[in-house]
């Protein structure tokens, strides 16, 4: 008699389902079905250029179920997570996360974004011009900063609104250590509050300005007390009891050598003959040629005299 492959056929297929459900299930007992969970960064894409994106998360937490073994196959840097901002408007808001992987990890397990949604907020973009100024640190030996000048003298931000109106100041740093005569140098712009705190997030146009600087040697420069030379003496039965001199120091510049032997500088004769009273003289510092003092050459001397007791009382 001949048997057809038909014949019976739905306890045939009854019976090759059972087979299958078998199957999965001693796969799944001698593989169990594993979770694992890693993180990745988010991103945000399709951002609409008149917005910017000012508070949300940088990460999310990615959870993987697989069978077995397959779950050591996933690799974190073949998942990307992110969010479609292509129809958001300003202000906070609840997104979705989404996540982007190979075919291949899809085949054998499942990943899901925890959470699936989160909150993002969003500014209108706006900008604004600062001039920027140079913060000086450092010190060049010999020399001093004569004049300098930046190209461009101002810069444009463009940003979030928050942050761009916060924003007071645009800055450089220069290392005087570091100038040399007639250089030119490139140094990035800084962006700062009201505190002097830096301000992230921000496009800064340009970027980094050029500083030039006209550096002038020093001239050697000291300390010098000014030493009163007196003419005379008060009147007979008077003495001088005490005297001021202001100021009594003075900045002098001029010749290294000459400079090294000084400690004082002397004041034209300061005539007290005859005094028998309290008197102020306005002097001029004695100095040799080759020598400047640093502002004006004259001091203030008050000279303050009393009557002598008369012993014989």
């Amino acid at each position: 008699m001949k048997i057809s492959l038909f014949d019976n056929w739905v306890y045939k297929i009854a019976a090759l389902i059972i087979a299958v459900i078998l199957w999965t299930m001693v796969l799944t007992i001698e593989q169990p079905e594993l979770q694992r969970s890693f993180d990745a960064r988010l991103i945000y894409i399709n951002i609409p250029p008149t917005l910017s994106v000012i508070d949300g998360p940088s990460t999310i937490r990615v959870e993987v179920n697989a069978l077995g073994s397959k779950i050591i196959e996933i690799d974190p840097d073949e998942v990307m997570a992110f969010v479609d901002l292509r129809n958001a408007e300003a202000g906070t808001a609840t997104y979705p996360v989404r996540l982007n992987y190979a075919e291949r990890i899809r085949r054998v397990a499942k990943l899901t974004p925890r959470p699936e949604q989160v909150e993002v907020t969003l500014e209108h973009n706006i900008d604004k011009t600062l001039p920027v100024e140079a913060q000086f640190v450092g010190k060049k030996e010999g020399f001093q900063l004569d004049s300098y000048s930046l190209d461009p003298p101002k810069i444009r931000i463009f940003g979030p609104e928050s942050l761009v109106l916060s924003a007071v100041k645009a800055r450089v740093t220069i290392d005087l250590a570091k100038l040399e005569p007639g250089g030119a140098y490139e140094q990035p712009v800084e962006v700062l509050d009201r505190e002097n705190r830096p301000i992230g997030r921000l496009t800064v146009d340009p970027p980094r300005v050029t500083f030039r600087g006209s550096l002038q040697g020093l001239v050697p420069m000291k300390t010098l007390i000014v030493s009163p030379v007196w003419k005379g003496s008060p009147k007979i039965g008077y003495r001088v009891v005490r005297y001021t001199v202001e100021p009594n120091q003075v900045r002098v510049s001029g010749n290294a050598a000459l400079l090294a032997e000084l400690s004082t500088v002397e004041t034209e004769p300061i005539d007290i003959n005859e005094i028998d009273s309290t008197k102020e003289f306005r002097v001029k510092l004695v100095l040799p040629p080759e020598l400047k003092v640093q502002g004006s050459q004259y001091v203030t001397v008050v000279v303050e005299v009393e009557k002598q007791p008369n012993p014989s009382l």
